[in-house]
């Protein structure tokens, strides 16, 4: 049993989270067995989307890589390289895997060949979850606003080589 402040805030916080992970089961369960009705081929559909919802949150890490290191880039050619070129290009490469992933699984013809409101399962799985992220997104920023004003993390690089940083 915890004996510290802190210690009881923390397995207080953890009953919390697992209460919550408790109560989302049943529903998961749930939904699976809705999309095992809704298409036989649920599980290849379940993964089609999720190379989307991976093609998209891997391209805005990559972006936000190139953006965070902007004042390093061209300290050293491999700076340039590995800060600047490789996530700029491989950022492109996932955000246009994205989109053309997205227009082409509107189509019900689109993986399983299902559908569910005229437009493809793949497309509104992709769509659904990415929108569940959001809501996820904006109830825990209300329950932990230090992180999302950035007070939990700093907001900067290390300093550019070029700029008075020690080797």
């Amino acid at each position: 049993m915890p004996t510290s402040p802190a210690l009881e805030h923390q397995h207080a916080s953890l009953d919390s989270d697992l209460s919550a992970v408790s109560a989302f089961a049943p529903n998961l369960t749930e939904a699976a067995l809705v999309m095992r009705l809704v298409s036989e081929d649920a599980l290849w559909d379940t993964i089609t989307s999720l190379g989307m919802m991976i093609c998209f949150y891997y391209g805005l890490t990559a972006f936000a890589c190139v953006w965070y290191f902007r004042h390093q880039w061209f300290d050293s050619m491999r700076n340039t390289t590995f800060m600047l070129l490789f996530p700029l290009i491989g950022g492109t490469i996932l955000t246009i895997l994205f989109f053309t992933t997205l227009y082409d699984s509107m189509d019900p013809s689109y993986g399983s060949g299902s559908s569910l409101f005229g437009l493809g399962l793949v497309f509104v799985l992709g769509v659904t979850v990415l929108l569940l992220g959001v809501v996820l997104m904006l109830i825990e920023s209300r329950r932990k606003p230090a992180f999302f004003r950035s007070e939990t993390l700093s907001r900067e690089a290390p300093a550019s080589i070029g700029r008075g940083r020690p080797n």
